[in-house]
């Protein structure tokens, strides 16, 4: 039949660049593909990540064992309304004809999960493209479908970055859909594939409870990105996560000599990360409930007291 079958894990990273290896690497293997059906059946969600929304906007995009680029096509429409990939990476594909249709002159960066069927579609029709591209012969449906059990994989493909580089890439871009798939991706690993919403909670917060010695009571995550308004934490419970990943902090954005992350929803507005004093790093945890973002004067105002230990002293004897 020569038909091939890809089962996806939810890697993040499922990105053009690394479809283009994969298929150059299969072209060592096989001489033809058919048929290419595609196994997302690694993870069973209910559904998208509690808060997310269902716009076009890239941080909306949903998750899934088998996502390409972020569930997120990236295209230009000329003035003549010729529709093209805005990646050179990326080859143009028919689902980027359809979806660009109507769209004013410009680039256009769209997730496409409006129709649960194009993610699936997405990922076939790159595989297809690539496939192509490296010379390998063949044609065929592209198809959702289970691996049959005891088939033998012919290429097995891992992340060419490791957790640290995408654990640094969505603290500096805020990546949404990448911080779910490590959730999701984190509780299988631990209670069994297929991976959900529940044993993702579930694992992290027994973690948090052993590892970092966390009260339930005052941390509870409803979902990896901070998109959900159930997701609570304390001040103190954030301090204290902040120590245990003080070894980890480079991977943290700097900003002004500052390793700092921010989070931010209607009315609430955070930071949490360190100062930097020499080699040592202090923790900083600001979270704010408040009608105006006032959070980067306060920063300042708290960053004032700490590079001034006399300013603290009259700060904490004022207090008293």
């Amino acid at each position: 039949e020569d038909n091939l079958y890809i089962q996806g894990r939810g890697d993040p990273y499922l990105i053009s660049e690394e479809i283009a290896t994969i298929a150059e690497r299969l072209g060592q293997r096989v001489s033809r593909i058919n048929d290419i059906i595609l196994d997302a059946s690694a993870f069973r969600l209910t559904g998208a990540a509690d808060g997310a929304g269902a716009s076009l906007n890239p941080y909306d995009a949903a998750n899934g064992a088998l996502v390409a680029n972020f569930n997120t096509i990236n295209i230009t429409v000329s003035p003549e309304g010729r529709i093209r990939s805005a990646e050179p990476q990326t080859p143009t594909l028919p689902l980027m004809q359809e979806l660009g249709k109507g769209l004013a002159p410009g680039s256009h960066r769209l997730n496409i999960c409006s129709e649960p069927e194009n993610v699936l579609r997405h990922v076939g029709e790159l595989f297809r493209a690539f496939q192509v591209r490296s010379g390998i012969a063949g044609e065929g449906r592209i198809r959702p479908g289970r691996t049959p059990a005891g088939l033998e994989p012919v290429y097995v493909h891992r992340s060419s970055r490791d957790l640290s580089e995408i654990v640094r890439g969505l603290m500096l871009y805020s990546n949404n859909f990448i911080a779910n798939q490590l959730f999701l991706t984190y509780g299988a690993q631990g209670a069994g594939y297929p991976a959900t919403w529940e044993k993702a909670r579930r694992r992290l917060q027994e973690f948090l409870h052993r590892e970092v010695g966390l009260a339930p009571q005052t941390i509870q995550v409803e979902e990896g990105s901070g998109l959900s308004r159930r997701n609570r934490i304390t001040p103190r419970a954030m301090s204290k996560l902040l120590a245990a990943f003080r070894p980890y902090a480079h991977l943290l954005p700097l900003d002004r000599g500052r390793l700092l992350k921010s989070g931010t929803l209607t009315g609430v507005y955070a930071y949490a990360g360190y100062f930097q004093n020499g080699e040592k790093l202090d923790s900083v945890v600001l979270i704010l409930n408040q009608e105006k973002n006032q959070r980067d004067r306060l920063l300042d105002l708290l960053e004032r007291l700490y590079r001034n230990p006399a300013l603290m002293a009259r700060h904490a004897q004022a207090e008293q």
